[in-house]
């Protein structure tokens, strides 16, 4: 199964342990609604004298629906997908609690298209 995981930076170095779902057909009916969440990952990177890192990071929640399998931003979607309000803003909830929010590490609500 596949689950959203933290985001850290260890040893200076920026870790992504998991992403999560970006398509599936993992439903609620054999796995949990967590593994319906998913995150799109976006590295500010910094180069300089020293060389190249990772200084910041954003992500952007996302939300498998399981009745046709389309990708939601968690965190603006349930503004026009009424029906499924509640899934995406719980999606949204459990993916920052599990990756976490730092000053270098930032959810961010986008539009995809």
């Amino acid at each position: 199964m596949h689950v959203v995981q933290p985001i850290r930076f260890i040893h200076g170095k920026a870790v992504v342990f998991g992403e999560g779902n970006l398509i599936s057909d993992q439903t609620t009916a054999c796995c949990p609604a967590a593994s319906q969440d998913g995150m799109i990952v976006l590295l500010t990177i910094t180069v300089d004298g020293h060389g190249a890192r990772v200084t910041v990071i954003h992500y952007v929640p996302i939300w498998v629906r399981p009745a046709d399998f389309v990708v939601l931003p968690a965190g603006t979607a349930w503004r026009t997908d009424h029906g499924d309000a509640a899934a995406l803003r719980a999606s949204y909830r459990r993916t920052v609690a599990a990756v976490g929010r730092t000053s270098r590490i930032q959810p961010i609500l986008a539009h995809l298209r």
